[in-house]
């Protein structure tokens, strides 16, 4: 493994277990098995980490999540692609996953919270795009695309954190639970 990757790998873990502001840069180096100058070599700063931390793990999430709400007419099927990338993304990468959701609960103005603020605004930007798009098929969407945006990443992220603080593994009767649920308000307006 290159020193790159190791520093990011570390950065990980450490952000994920104690928040970025809790971790120096000469903790990340010592475990990381390396010095100050490549750390600043590679990202700049410890700032430039975390960014480099997050676009790294956002690329993979994207890419999933862009294909999964490509709307062709069946909103419960588009829906149980969403839920199920979610699911995927957040067991393959538990430790990011969790470190993101805190990092978007932190103070509006810390530096976690201004790191993952804009990707987390792509990914309301697509689900609102989703919903925007659905409500020509479903009149009772109409108008509401930003709330159902905000509300199925909640019901999702309520599963994610429940499950992964249980050790429980996703099930396909928990994805189509937390679908049906979300559904449910839908078709109930």
């Amino acid at each position: 493994m290159d020193t790159r990757t190791r520093i990011l790998d570390v950065a990980l873990r450490l952000f994920a277990a104690r928040g970025y502001e809790s971790v120096g840069v000469q903790e990340i180096v010592d475990l990381a098995r390396t010095t100050k100058p490549p750390l600043y070599h590679h990202f700049g700063s410890k700032q430039g980490l975390l960014e480099a931390l997050l676009d790294r793990h956002y690329a993979v999430w994207f890419e999933m999540l862009e294909a999964a709400v490509i709307y062709h007419g069946d909103l419960p099927l588009t829906v149980h692609r969403v839920a199920e990338s979610f699911f995927r993304f957040a067991t393959n990468a538990p430790e990011f996953y969790r470190m993101q959701l805190a990092m978007w609960f932190s103070a509006p103005d810390s530096v976690p919270h201004q790191a993952v603020a804009p990707h987390l605004l792509r990914q309301h930007r697509l689900l609102e795009r989703l919903f925007q798009e659905a409500s020509r098929d479903h009149g009772n969407l109409r108008g509401h695309h930003t709330s159902y945006a905000i509300t199925l990443p909640g019901i999702l992220n309520g599963y994610i954190t429940s499950l992964q603080s249980a050790g429980r593994s996703v099930t396909d009767a928990i994805v189509h639970e937390a679908v049906k649920q979300f559904m449910h308000g839908i078709f109930a307006l």
